[in-house]
């Protein structure tokens, strides 16, 4: 059954407190959309476009071209090309899970905290360690390898028993500083390291030769890519982007026919995004692991 909607959207920016650091390069300030779908009585739902091009997804600039073409009403469900999965996960989430999106939800979830690259990171973990997480994210392949190891084991060892570690490289790494880090790292020092390369190949590769436990993320970022790495052999863990990663539906049924290890990550989305995927994932249950969604520190 086919709905009209009246449809809104505006454009957002919010700084970050610091820079965000990565092997894609330096980030400032998050771009994206806001949209409004209003039924016939008068409810509204929210859904949120927070693109992440470097990672595959459309640009800012797409997502509004497309958003302008639809007018002042839309109706749902509707096709929505699938080079567009930032806006198709706004418009999927927006219907079951944007209402009142401001609410504090799933208060009990078990946080993944990112922390800042570089030494920044030896200090940084310690007051949300206080707030109560257990689980850190340490961007890595920002600096030289030799440095980045021995902030490491410094990082290691400061950190209070019971912590869980991810290291993150976003794809940055050799193949063959891929294999220092794996061979550097204890076994059990880290809960898996995501993305060391950007090929499935040499991440298979990786897998077969190291028991490190290994994450994709920029390889899975929207089902297509998914649903490829499967294909192709991944039996890792797949950290998903939700925001990027298409339609909520499709994703939900991808991931409980596989089975698959997840990891949620953020895509550094405001509350209103954050809200429908933690509502579709309580739905779904797949928060298995420590969620990658503790960002708004982050932002003033």
């Amino acid at each position: 059954m086919t709905d009209n909607y009246l449809f809104f959207f505006g454009r957002y920016q919010r700084p970050f407190l610091y820079t965000l650091q990565t092997a894609h390069g330096q980030w400032a300030v998050r771009e994206g959309l806001i949209i409004q779908l209003i039924d016939e009585a008068g409810s509204s739902y929210w859904g949120e476009i927070a693109p992440i091009p470097w990672f595959g997804s459309e640009s800012l600039e797409e997502a509004i071209e497309f958003c302008t073409s639809l007018g002042n009403t839309v109706s749902w469900p509707m096709e929505i090309p699938e080079q567009l999965p930032a806006t198709q996960f706004a418009f999927s989430a927006a219907i079951p899970y944007g209402y009142e999106p401001l609410e504090p939800v799933m208060e009990d979830v078990n946080w993944s905290f990112l922390l800042p690259a570089n030494e920044k990171v030896l200090e940084a973990w310690q007051r949300p360690w206080e707030l109560g997480h257990r689980t850190f994210k340490w961007k890595i392949g920002v600096a030289e390898i030799a440095e980045e190891l021995e902030i490491f084991n410094r990082l290691l060892t400061a950190l209070p028993k019971g912590a869980k570690l991810r290291l993150d490289a976003n794809a940055g790494l050799s193949y063959e500083d891929a294999c220092t880090w794996l061979s550097s790292l204890p076994l059990g020092a880290i809960e898996f390291l995501e993305q060391p390369v950007a090929s499935l190949t040499e991440m298979l590769r990786l897998a077969e030769r190291f028991e490190i436990p290994l994450a994709v993320d920029e390889l899975a970022s929207n089902l297509g890519r998914l649903q490829n790495c499967y294909e192709q052999g991944w039996r890792g863990i797949y950290v998903i982007k939700p925001s990027i990663a298409g339609s909520l539906e499709g994703l939900s049924a991808f991931i409980q026919e596989r089975q698959l290890d997840v990891v949620l990550s953020s895509s550094l989305e405001s509350s209103i995004g954050q809200t429908a995927i933690l509502r579709w994932a309580a739905e779904q249950k797949v928060i298995d692991r420590s969620a990658g969604l503790a960002t708004s520190n982050w932002f003033a």
